[in-house]
């Protein structure tokens, strides 16, 4: 458990002074920002690479490893899993027997995909570090790590939908179905998010979340006809066992100055409206998730980039408005985004310990493959 605390504080701290930029030049503050960035991606990365037996769903990652290895490419091709995802494993095999760099790659492509968000979308990198490992992200990261892959390509699609590239958007989300086919349920989504959330808005998605909730067994019931067939919502313990009301809460609470200051925040740039829908959506899975437990890793495809692109923006204008409310005197004036950004990392810590006293995905205790270690699993469809 210490490691991610340390993760959290180490990672958050050293980047608070990218957030202030004074004296800085812009040429200064990109070559501060990618070094800092190199250290997110190398702690992300390290920490991923070399756990054993950490997380619900390491074990099961294992077993298909090892079956890949005495399958041959006409079984792998005939296999359920997404061909992205088992294919280049299968040429991985060949290489090396050993499990341990499967999930060196995929944490490779994973803490690169989100660190590279991070440099070209969010305005305050510490802030994103800090509500992308607070929030349980990267404690996802570490389980789902198909859906996980599939949401982080995901995320560079929503910026498609400010930009109006459909096709872009479609290509995106196309490739990140080879990865996982939940991913395609983002498409519709193209759509939906470029609606301007307003009180009207926020009021309807209320009423189709109840909806949501009421009908969701005979919903569930008429999906899995057709698709993921083994999770019937009155046998498969996903479907039957519900998430605690505590996650749906923890990211309930950012929503509320997202959606108070959504004027503001979409004055600042257009990708705001998208990134503020996509939120509602994941916070709506969420929600759903807390009757069927599997409902809330559709959650990922929309969280992802408002975490690291929207709170950062929000947690500035906060510090600014604090600031020009309440400044006054040029030195009393500094200290309010500096009290605005602490009570954020307040916020941070007291969620990351919340998860991690739960042992968020099985996350705890922390185990590597030069300490031995081990976990159960369970399906991960």
């Amino acid at each position: 458990m210490l490691i991610y605390h340390a993760l959290l504080i180490g990672l958050t701290a050293l980047g608070i002074p990218l957030c202030r930029k004074r004296g800085l030049s812009e040429r200064q503050s990109k070559a501060l920002l990618r070094i800092y960035l190199l250290l997110v991606f190398a702690a992300f990365f390290v920490i991923a690479a070399i756990r054993e037996g950490t997380g619900y769903d390491y074990n099961l990652y294992a077993q298909w490893y090892e079956r890949l290895i005495f399958d041959d490419y006409e079984s792998v091709s005939a296999w359920s899993r997404e061909k992205g995802f088992a294919v280049p494993l299968k040429i991985l095999t060949v290489i090396t027997l050993d499990k341990q760099p499967m999930f060196a790659l995929i944490s490779f492509f994973i803490a690169a995909g989100t660190v590279a968000y991070i440099y070209r979308n969010s305005n305050c990198a510490c802030v994103s570090v800090a509500a992308f490992i607070s929030l349980g992200f990267y404690y996802n990261s570490l389980n789902f790590m198909r859906q996980f892959t599939a949401a982080v390509i995901v995320a560079f699609a929503l910026s498609c939908v400010a930009s109006k590239q459909p096709v872009r958007f479609l290509v995106l989300v196309l490739f990140a179905s080879c990865f996982h086919f939940s991913a395609l349920l983002a498409l519709p989504f193209y759509f939906i998010l470029k609606i301007r959330m307003n009180l009207a808005v926020l009021s309807a998605y209320g009423v189709i979340t109840v909806l949501s909730l009421v009908f969701s067994v005979p919903a569930i019931e008429f999906v899995t006809e057709y698709f993921y067939k083994g999770y019937v919502p009155t046998e498969s313990v996903h479907m039957t066992v519900g998430l605690p009301a505590t996650y749906t809460v923890i990211f309930a609470l950012p929503f509320v100055p997202l959606f108070i200051f959504r004027e503001e925040l979409i004055k600042k740039r257009a990708l705001n409206s998208v990134l503020i829908n996509a939120y509602f959506f994941g916070l709506y899975f969420e929600i759903l998730g807390m009757k069927h437990s599997v409902l809330s890793r559709f959650a990922l495809l929309f969280f992802i980039a408002p975490v690291l692109a929207l709170i950062p923006d929000a947690v500035l204008m906060v510090a600014q408005k604090t600031k020009d409310r309440f400044g006054g005197a040029k030195g009393k004036g500094r200290l309010f985004p500096v009290v605005t950004l602490a009570a954020f990392c307040v916020y941070a810590f007291t969620v990351n310990a919340i998860l991690l006293s739960v042992n968020y995905n099985g996350v705890v205790p922390y185990e590597t493959i030069y300490g031995g270690g081990g976990s159960g699993s369970y399906d991960v469809n």
